[in-house]
């Protein structure tokens, strides 16, 4: 489902007390630490008697997302290619809130651009638009995040003044500017009020967003051919809200350079599937993702390196707007 980390020591006598109810009569024989994910543990678990590995998703931030996470893969697995849920632990309790997955074999987006044929890597990113433009077809009364089920229960700014307001919130007066140094902060403060207007387009919006369907949480089979979307993991983030914001993860490579083609071919598989975009999307992508992006700077949990990241890839937008 995805890359390992390097292996570690994984307590089995635990798995084995959390696989009981959801596998019983298997014992886990060994477990991998699985890399990704901000919030959340997530390991491959090989049992006995049973061919298949299975995912055991351990929620250490949110315990109540496992609930949340398990009804959005129930809503969507006739449309979209995701993990089965195997079973989903009672309760919402620390430290052990957990669902089990069935392990789907493949490897993420990211490096599937850079083995095999261009050919291949060109439909796989076809697919990869294909497959999000599918999320359209969930909507919802109102933009927000989700509670234990697929109700809103918090609705999310959507007007244009409001969505700015959040900016100015993390940037003002939850530390983001600290963070981002002044210059760049001066920068991304001028041109989102300059082009606040133009958000007035993407008001309207409310579908179902993954939240950070990056080039990890999208799994590849490479084989047999032709390439596919083998499952979107990681659902951890999903809320009602702009398919723009699912775009805008796809687009952005921190130190990493995209094929020339990518664009064209996500976009041709994207609106291919019936995917729309309001007039100037790219300008409103860069909108939304620097919105989500100074949000997650001033969050106590973004580490120097994080921010780091989120800092160039602040940088490289405002430098995209230039040109």
């Amino acid at each position: 489902m995805v890359t390992q980390s390097p292996r570690r020591e994984v307590d089995l006598c635990v798995l084995n007390q959390m696989l009981a109810p959801a596998c019983p009569g298997h014992t886990a024989v060994c477990a991998e630490l699985l890399s990704g994910g901000f919030a959340n543990k997530s390991f491959k678990v090989t049992l006995s008697g049973r061919a298949e590995p299975v995912v055991v998703r351990v929620y250490v931030r949110d315990p109540t997302a496992a609930a949340r996470e398990a009804s959005i893969l129930e809503l969507v697995k006739a449309s979209l290619p995701v993990p089965e849920v195997i079973y989903v632990s009672p309760g919402a309790h620390q430290p052990n809130t957990y669902v089990v997955l069935r392990w789907v074999d493949g490897i993420p987006l990211d490096d599937a651009l850079t083995i095999g044929t261009s050919a291949d890597a060109r439909r796989t990113v076809r697919a990869a638009g294909r497959v999000l433009a599918t999320l359209q077809a969930f909507r919802f009364p109102t933009p927000g995040f989700f509670g234990t089920t697929m109700r809103v229960q918090t609705p999310l700014p959507h007007r244009a003044p409001a969505i700015v307001g959040v900016l100015e919130h993390s940037l003002f007066q939850e530390g983001g500017a600290e963070r981002l140094g002044d210059p760049l902060t001066r920068r991304l403060w001028r041109f989102m009020t300059e082009h606040q207007g133009s958000l007035a387009r993407i008001e309207h919006h409310s579908t179902l967003v993954h939240g950070d369907l990056n080039g990890l949480n999208v799994i590849v089979s490479v084989a047999p051919h032709p390439p596919r979307v083998a499952a979107l993991i990681d659902w951890e983030y999903a809320h009602a809200g702009t398919p723009l914001l699912d775009l805008a993860s796809l687009f952005r490579r921190p130190g990493r350079r995209l094929p020339p083609w990518y664009e064209e071919e996500l976009m041709r598989g994207y609106q291919g599937a019936g995917g729309t975009l309001p007039d100037n999307w790219k300008q409103l992508l860069h909108m939304v993702d620097l919105v989500r992006l100074c949000a997650f700077v001033r969050s106590p949990d973004a580490g120097g390196v994080a921010v780091d990241g989120a800092r160039a890839l602040i940088e490289a937008a405002l430098a995209d707007e230039r040109q």
